[in-house]
């Protein structure tokens, strides 16, 4: 026996995963159900641990580039009009302080790297000193080169303040994977609403029409 199983299981076992793996990553059809979950499945009616299973046809830290590269080279229009299709997602409190303020933060990004109208190559060098940076400091850098004055006195009183305790809490909902109070959404959410249509507005961005 190995690990408590005898040779005639250890064998059903390996074969029976490998068909799982067959399966779980054969090419997708319309009527085909949810992958993930039949699969899921399929192990338990067979016995078999359900464990983690790499997919061969995906090239992870090559799609991971390839995104990142995409990201850095369109320019921020597209970047927000992808931003506003996914805050189209209903979303509880702290999915949505985390979607709103990476938002914002991701187009702040967009507009500091492509100011000045740069070819791709120059468009990667420059997202790769920004992609780090966080998102109260790309807001100041947009309103820095559209020439008007430090975001503590560009946006309203409680406005700027609000967003800063928003990336703030948005970091330790993402990290500590946690909870806020329930009245701590409304105003954090609605001040990081307003910096985002702020730098569409500075930087000439607009809505696609219905």
């Amino acid at each position: 026996m190995r690990c408590g199983l005898t040779l005639a299981q250890a064998e059903r076992q390996r074969q029976a995963t490998l068909a799982i793996k067959r399966w779980g990553f054969a090419p997708f059809c319309a009527c085909c159900p949810s992958r993930p979950a039949v699969v899921a499945r399929l192990a338990r009616t067979l016995g078999l641990p359900i464990m983690s299973i790499v997919n061969p046809t995906i090239e992870y830290v090559a799609e991971l580039h390839r995104l990142r590269e995409t990201y850095a080279t369109v320019p921020p229009q597209s970047r927000y009009n992808v931003i506003l299709k996914r805050l189209e997602a209903e979303e509880i409190g702290p999915t949505r302080l985390i979607t709103v303020v990476s938002a914002v933060e991701a187009l702040a990004r967009s507009i500091v790297v492509h100011r000045h109208r740069p070819n791709n190559t120059e468009a990667l060098r420059v997202y790769a000193v920004q992609k780090d940076k966080a998102a109260t400091t790309l807001i100041e850098e947009v309103l820095k080169s559209y020439g008007m004055g430090p975001a503590s006195t560009h946006f309203s009183e409680d406005t700027w303040p609000l967003f800063r305790h928003a990336v703030n809490f948005r970091n330790l909902v993402v990290h500590e994977c946690t909870y806020l109070g329930q009245d701590k959404y409304p105003s954090l959410i609605s001040a990081s609403y307003e910096v985002l249509d702020e730098l569409a507005s500075i930087s000439g961005l607009t809505r696609r029409q219905a």
